[in-house]
């Protein structure tokens, strides 16, 4: 499991209760590419602007594996005005 966020007294409190490192990054700043099965990071998503959400949603694309069918939470697409793109 990588973990990582953008709070760097969160990333402490994480990396002690799971016992490993959790990187400081911004979302934005995710360069991983076909690394992970999966990524669970909706409650994070809430925080991007509806600028940033497009370039986030592009890398975290990016970082599958293999391409996979990226799902938003219903609450996220309701209050972004149903935003949907195709990567």
């Amino acid at each position: 499991m990588t973990a990582f966020g953008a709070s760097e007294e969160m990333c402490k409190r994480v990396s002690e209760y799971i016992g490993q490192e959790v990187e400081k990054i911004l979302l934005q700043d995710v360069t991983y590419k076909d690394e992970f099965d999966g990524i669970m990071a909706s409650a994070s998503l809430f925080h991007l602007s509806m600028e940033g959400l497009p370039v986030v949603l592009i890398k975290m694309h990016d970082a599958f594996k293999r391409k996979v069918l990226c799902m938003l939470p219903q609450r996220m697409a309701m209050e972004k005005n149903a935003w949907r793109a195709q990567v």
